[in-house]
């Protein structure tokens, strides 16, 4: 998001970016960057900074891990116990793309991504489209208060909570 809004003339700091917009998928970040600045991107402007941004972002994660230390683990003790899911902001081939590279995506019943759900987070869409996907998947009833989300963010939490789920 740095280095394609400082093309656009917008200074983002790491802090305000965490502080402010990670919950969001990236069409709702530059909304509202765009939106607390006074600039009117048009929507084809907005694909394109869109698309800028998931270029970089696979340039920078090329040749490294961009999990947390443990995550690769943590997930495979998770998925061994229980069928698990993703419900991200981020674009599924963003998703897939880690998922794959490291190994992991046998282990996902389930991906919604930002191009998946009709509202991102904070709204509870992204939880309730995962929880869809992964009771179709077990063929069977799943309460979301059965599930629990962990997450990166306050956005994330307050969609997860909203959908029902224990976080």
């Amino acid at each position: 998001f740095q280095d394609v809004l400082a093309n656009e003339g917008v200074t983002l700091s790491k802090d305000d970016y965490y502080a402010r917009y990670l919950g969001y998928d990236d069409a709702g970040v530059f909304r509202l960057i765009g939106a607390q600045r006074d600039i009117a991107w048009s929507e084809r402007h907005l694909a394109d900074l869109i698309a800028r941004k998931a270029s970089r972002i696979e340039t920078l994660e090329h040749d490294i891990s961009i999990l947390f230390p443990g995550a690769s683990d943590a997930l495979r003790h998770a998925a061994a116990a229980v069928p698990i899911a993703i419900a991200s902001g981020a674009l599924g081939h963003e998703i897939r793309r880690v998922l794959d590279r490291e190994g992991l995506s046998p282990l996902f019943t389930a991906i919604v991504a930002a191009e998946d759900s009709p509202a991102s987070k904070p709204a509870p869409d992204p939880y309730l489209r995962a929880l869809a996907r992964l009771a179709s998947a077990v063929h069977g009833p799943l309460a979301a208060s059965e599930c629990v989300a962990v997450e990166d963010s306050v956005w994330g939490l307050e969609s997860a909570r909203a959908a029902g789920l224990r976080t």
